[in-house]
């Protein structure tokens, strides 16, 4: 089964991608950068968890991105090693950013280069996790 954010009975897609909008913050400095939309799959699994796919829409107007930090996802997530995050430009560069997922902290994408940064335009981000909803008994 596979929830869409936006929904009509979806709290949890709507929690999450309210979370993200509310949360997600740029590096400090001079980059100026807007998450404009966010989005959430959620394919539920009888076992209580869940694979989420969350996107959002960045516009980067000035600088390089050097990183982003989402909080309020889930704090058991754990990231599929199989579909790395992405950051995708319109012109459909992908970049790879590096990710620390540290529980009980913001999720923060980051890039430890300018060269490898994302600069001035509109970016579809996509991060694909796992997550327990209801828990075991």
């Amino acid at each position: 089964m596979v929830l869409r954010a936006g929904g009509f009975g979806l709290p949890v897609a709507a929690l999450l991608c309210a979370a993200v909008l509310a949360h997600a913050s740029v590096a400090e400095g001079w980059t100026k950068a807007r998450i404009q939309a966010a989005g959430a799959e959620i394919d539920l699994h009888a076992d209580g968890s869940a694979a989420v796919l969350l996107t959002m829409q960045l516009n980067i107007l000035a600088g390089y991105l050097s990183q982003l930090e989402i909080e309020g996802l889930d704090p058991d997530l754990q990231l599929d090693p199989r579909r790395p995050a992405g950051l995708t430009s319109e012109q459909g560069r992908l970049y790879l950013p590096r990710v620390k997922a540290e529980q009980g902290k913001p999720l923060r994408l980051y890039f430890p280069s300018r060269r490898a940064a994302p600069f001035r335009g509109i970016y579809r981000i996509e991060l694909y996790y796992r997550t327990r909803l209801v828990p075991r008994s």
